[in-house]
C-alpha cells in the first residue's frame, strides 16, 4: 500500500511539472513576436498540435489560458483565445467520439476555424488584412511542423532525422529562442541560460550536426 502511494504522488508530482513547464513554453511562445510586436504567430500552433495529439485536453487548455493572461492580456485577446479553446476541444471531443485521428490538414483546418475571432477583429484595414493573412500562414505553418516534430517523439531512442524533420524542430527551437530573447528579468536574459541547456539535452539526443544548426538558430 505505501509503494503505491509513493507512485501515485510521483506521478501527481510529474504531471504538475509538466503543466507547468507547458505553461513556462505557452508564455515563451505568445513572447515570440514578428513586425514589431504586430504579430503573435506561433503559439496557437502548438497548442493545437498539443491537443490533437495528446489527451490532457482540458489540462492543456487551462496552461494555454493562463500563459495568456500572463503575457500580455486585454479583453479582445482574451475573445481571440477563447474562440481557439473552444473550437479545439469541440472538435477534438467529435474525433474522439468517432475514435478518429484527425489529418494534420484538418487540424490546420480546426486552427483556421479557431481564429475567426482573431480574423474578423484585425481586418479593419487593408494593411490590417496583410498582417492577418501573413500571421494566420506562419501560425499555420508552425502548426505543421510541430505536429511533425511530436510524431518524432512518438519513436524509438534511434531517433534518425530526415531533412524535413531536421527544419521542423528547427524552426520549434528558433520560436522558443525569440520568445526568450523578448523575456528579460532585472536583467536576467533567459535565452542565454536556457539556450545552453537547450544545446547541451540535443547534443545527446540528435546528431552533431543538428546540434549544431540547432545552435545556430538560437
Amino acid at each position: 500500500m505505501e509503494k503505491i502511494m509513493a507512485k501515485t504522488k510521483n506521478i501527481n508530482f510529474i504531471c504538475v511539472l509538466r503543466y507547468i513547464g507547458l505553461t513556462f513554453l505557452f508564455f515563451i511562445l505568445n513572447k515570440a513576436t514578428i513586425n514589431m510586436g504586430y504579430m503573435t504567430p506561433f503559439c496557437f500552433g502548438i497548442y493545437y498540435a498539443l491537443i490533437f495529439r495528446k489527451e490532457d485536453n482540458l489540462f492543456t487548455s487551462l496552461c494555454y489560458l493562463i500563459a495568456y493572461c500572463g503575457a500580455f492580456f486585454s479583453l479582445t485577446g482574451l475573445y481571440q483565445v477563447i474562440n481557439l479553446i473552444g473550437v479545439a476541444l469541440g472538435c477534438k471531443w467529435i474525433h474522439k467520439s468517432l475514435h478518429k485521428n484527425a489529418h494534420s490538414l484538418l487540424v490546420c483546418l480546426y486552427a483556421i476555424l479557431g481564429n475567426i475571432v482573431y480574423i474578423v477583429y484585425n481586418c479593419g484595414q487593408p494593411k490590417d488584412i496583410i498582417i492577418t493573412i501573413i500571421s494566420l500562414a506562419i501560425g499555420l505553418l508552425y502548426l505543421y511542423c510541430a505536429l511533425h516534430v511530436f510524431k518524432i517523439t512518438k519513436r524509438s531512442r534511434n531517433i534518425k532525422l530526415n531533412i524535413d524533420e531536421i527544419m521542423c524542430l528547427c524552426i520549434i527551437v528558433m520560436s522558443i529562442g525569440m520568445g526568450l530573447a523578448n523575456i528579460n528579468i532585472y536583467s536576467f536574459e533567459f535565452l542565454k541560460c536556457l539556450g545552453v541547456l537547450i544545446i547541451l539535452i540535443l547534443s545527446y539526443v540528435v546528431s552533431i550536426k543538428s546540434t549544431l544548426v540547432t545552435a545556430s538558430m538560437l
